[in-house]
């Protein structure tokens, strides 16, 4: 049995975070929404936004006078919406582990399997708060 979930409100999620990567992100609404999900009933995906939106996954603008109440824009994916899309873990020592990983093959040319292999060890002995604030000092120290 499927529902407005698997249908309609989680592929809306990952079209809307697939489309932030564009430079004009946020200028597609809700039509937008329903024709890339290859769905006619707009006001039904404009409801999965209003739901999307109330769960916390989302934001929107207003909805633009076209006649559709539903017809929103500005559609952002939150940073619950990006771990619900598997962008973001949503365990704090995956997140700071992934984080490291990305730097080190970014910016220190590639991956060092050994290093890697002992601050996985290392992080997973550490508790969820001190790796909040370990991730909190790195953005801190990266502005």
């Amino acid at each position: 049995m499927t529902t407005e979930w698997d249908e309609i409100a989680l592929p809306a999620l990952r079209q809307i975070h697939a489309w932030e990567d564009e430079e004009n992100a946020f200028e597609y609404d809700t039509n937008d929404v329903a024709k890339a999900l290859g769905i006619e009933d707009v006001n039904g995906v404009g409801r999965q936004l209003e739901a999307l939106e109330e769960a916390g996954l989302i934001t929107k603008g207003n909805a633009i006078s076209s006649g559709n109440p539903h017809n929103y824009f500005s559609l952002r994916v939150t940073a619950e919406g990006r771990r619900v899309v598997g962008e973001w873990p949503s365990d704090p020592a995956t997140a700071l582990l992934k984080a490291i990983e990305h730097a080190i093959e970014h910016h220190l040319g590639g991956p060092d399997e050994k290093r890697l292999k002992k601050l996985r060890r290392l992080l997973r002995k550490m508790s969820p708060e001190a790796l909040r604030a370990i991730a909190q000092s790195l953005l801190i120290a990266a502005l």
